[in-house]
C-alpha cells in the first residue's frame, strides 16, 4: 500500500528560500511506484510542453541546471510570483510581481533553493526523478492532468498535477501544493491594506480557482484533513471566487 504522508508542514518563513524548502519536504513519501520513466533532458519549449510528462521533466530539469528563464516556460507565471511574494512582499511588491515579472534573483533563489533542499532531504538529484503520465481530469472547466512521480534511489511516491493552457501542458504549483500554503496565503492576504494594490494581487488568486479546487479533489500529496480543505475553500471564498 502507498502511504503519502500525513498533513503538509506549515509555512512559517520570510524568504523565498524556505517556501522553496517546504515544496522539496512536501514530496517525501513512502512506497515507490515500478511504471514511471526516468527524466530526461530537453529543451523547454516556450508556452508550455506537448504532453503532462514532458511539462514535469522540463520544470525538474531547468530547476536541477539552475535555469529559472526555462522553469518559467512550464509554470504559470502569476502563481510563482504570488507564492515568492507570500513570503514577506508588500503589497505594492506583489503587484509589481504580477505586473512586470519577478526579479531574476529572487526568481533563481526560489527554484535553486527547492533543487538544494530536495538533493539534501533525499540524497539525489531532481533530474533522477522518475515520471509517468497519470489520468486527465476536468476541474471547474479547465483541464488537469496527473503525474505520477518516483524517487530512484529511496522509497516513495506522489503525484504533481499540471494544467492544460492554450493546448499546451504547464505544471501547476497550486493545484499540487495549495494545501502546503492555503493558510499562511489567507494570513498574509488579511494583512495587506485595502487599497488597489491588495484588490490586484485577490483578483489573481482568485484566477486560480480551478487550480485550487484541483488540489482538493485531487489531493495529489495525499489525503488532507478537513480543515486543510476548509483552509484551500476559504481562501477561494476571501477572494471572492467562491
Amino acid at each position: 500500500m502507498v502511504v503519502r504522508g500525513t498533513s503538509p508542514p506549515a509555512i512559517v518563513s520570510s524568504t523565498p528560500r524556505l517556501l522553496a524548502v517546504v515544496f522539496a519536504l512536501a514530496l517525501a513519501v513512502a512506497g515507490c511506484g515500478s511504471s514511471a520513466e526516468p527524466t530526461t533532458t530537453t529543451q523547454p519549449p516556450i508556452g508550455g510542453a506537448d504532453s503532462p510528462s514532458e511539462a514535469l521533466r522540463e520544470l525538474l530539469t531547468a530547476v536541477q541546471d539552475g535555469d529559472a528563464e526555462a522553469a518559467s516556460t512550464v509554470t504559470i507565471e502569476a502563481q510563482v510570483a504570488l507564492l515568492i511574494a507570500l513570503d514577506g512582499a508588500t503589497a505594492v511588491e506583489a503587484r509589481g510581481f504580477l505586473d512586470s515579472g519577478v526579479p531574476e534573483e529572487s526568481l533563481a533563489l526560489f527554484w535553486d533553493s527547492f533543487r538544494d533542499s530536495y538533493a539534501n532531504s533525499f540524497g539525489e538529484d531532481l533530474s533522477d526523478m522518475v515520471v509517468a503520465a497519470g489520468g486527465n481530469v476536468t476541474v471547474d472547466g479547465a483541464t488537469f492532468a496527473l503525474v505520477d512521480v518516483s524517487l530512484r534511489r529511496s522509497n516513495g511516491e506522489t503525484q504533481w498535477i499540471t494544467q492544460l493552457m492554450d493546448g499546451r501542458w504547464r505544471v501547476d504549483l497550486y493545484a499540487t501544493f495549495a494545501s502546503t500554503f492555503a493558510q499562511p496565503l489567507r494570513l498574509w492576504l488579511a494583512t495587506l491594506p485595502d487599497d488597489a494594490d491588495a484588490a490586484a494581487i485577490r483578483e489573481a488568486i482568485a484566477a486560480q480557482r480551478a487550480s485550487l479546487l484541483a488540489a482538493v479533489d485531487q489531493q495529489p500529496l495525499g489525503p488532507i484533513s478537513d480543515g486543510v480543505a476548509s483552509q484551500i475553500k476559504g481562501l477561494i471564498a476571501d477572494v471572492g471566487a467562491g
